[in-house]
């Protein structure tokens, strides 16, 4: 811990330079401005760049604007306080994490295959996949039409490819064809990652993809907490939706361009746009719905969904669920045991519910 916070602080010394430029040019060269914000953000323990991306910066910023967010460091502590660290490959990797999912009764989409660079590989028919001829058999005959490939320890959805199965070929959302063995040596030649999953493409309810006019999945943010005996709490909710061709619902500091909207616990009603830096929007861009009133289906199910998650993955405290709501109900797609801040009205509340008893 001590190491990964020199680590930021050099980070953070490194990033200062570049982030006063770009910022002074953003808010009309005004550099004093930018520095005075910019001071205030390094002692709340942001780092430059995360300050840059959530808007902090801006000279003209209301002065309780840093009460009404989070930087990640002091999220990443309350966390660390509530989660056993030697868990984190329970959550974080997605081989382990689905395979837990599967024995405890979570619903996720259905895993075909785990593939490791070292070791054989797994085939949801139960059979092992040492090489490369057996990968080639899995994709061609043991694969769903659609399906997805993930890397292991993959985060704001990179590494994702989709895959329709085609003939003897398959086929990617840009239309590029390639082969069953093409699937392994890329994989195999990974230099980022040692292991994926093969996953059953998931696809939204109706709504939602009415909602953004996108095949993309999207899904809702339940942030959970266990309470003194064990049972799941939901804190706070937020649809991450995607905006124009992106493949993922992924928002990293609003550069994607997708957008977060606040969802009410009681009855999935979406509300606002959330964000400091992003567009507030009060419609969808791409399709003109507007986001206020608008009901997300399945609502009880998938709270019912991410507290009794939550349970099964006891002692871990706290935990960021991405559920995706489908046709037939909601699935786990993710547990994100160091999540990212969220933007609730009330940080100062939802921090006091997260903090430790």
């Amino acid at each position: 811990m001590e190491r990964s916070s020199l680590r930021n602080r050099v980070k953070g010394a490194l990033e200062i330079p570049s982030v006063l430029i770009r910022a002074s040019g953003r808010y009309g060269g005004n550099f004093p401005g930018v520095l005075w914000k910019l001071s205030s953000a390094l002692q709340r323990r942001y780092l430059p760049s995360e300050a840059f991306h959530e808007g902090l910066l801006n000279p003209r910023s209301p002065a309780d604007l840093f009460d009404r967010n989070v930087s990640r460091s002091v999220l990443v502590r309350i966390q660390r306080r509530l989660n056993p660290e030697l868990w984190d490959p329970l959550l974080a990797d997605k081989t382990i994490f689905y395979r837990f999912c599967s024995v405890a009764g979570i619903p996720t989409p259905k895993v075909l295959g785990l593939f490791f660079k070292h070791s054989p590989g797994w085939s949801h028919t139960g059979r092992l996949l040492p090489g490369r001829d057996d990968w080639v058999s899995f994709f061609e005959k043991e694969s769903t039409r659609e399906f997805v490939i993930k890397p292991n320890r993959g985060f704001y959805g990179s590494g994702i490819q989709i895959y329709t199965k085609e003939e003897s070929s398959f086929v990617d959302p840009s239309g590029v064809r390639v082969t069953a063995g093409s699937l392994y040596d890329a994989m195999k030649q990974d230099s980022r990652y040692s292991a994926f999953v093969v996953q059953e493409r998931f696809r939204n309810h109706p709504e939602l993809r009415r909602l953004s006019g996108s095949e993309g999945l999207q899904t809702v943010r339940f942030i959970t907490k266990l309470g003194r005996e064990g049972e799941g709490r939901v804190l706070y909710t937020y649809l991450k939706t995607i905006v124009g061709d992106n493949a993922t619902d992924n928002f990293v500091h609003g550069t994607t361009g997708n957008l977060m909207v606040e969802a009410s616990l009681d009855d999935g009603k979406l509300t606002h746009v959330l964000g400091t830096g992003s567009l507030k929007s009060p419609t969808h861009p791409a399709t003109g719905i507007p986001f206020d009133g608008f009901l997300l289906p399945f609502w009880d199910e998938a709270c019912q969904l991410a507290r009794d998650s939550a349970q099964k993955f006891a002692p871990v405290g706290t935990i960021g669920w991405d559920v995706a709501i489908g046709e037939n109900g909601p699935v786990i797609i993710e547990g994100n045991i160091w999540y990212d801040p969220p933007s609730p009205p009330d940080m100062r509340r939802f921090i006091a519910e997260l903090s430790p008893l």
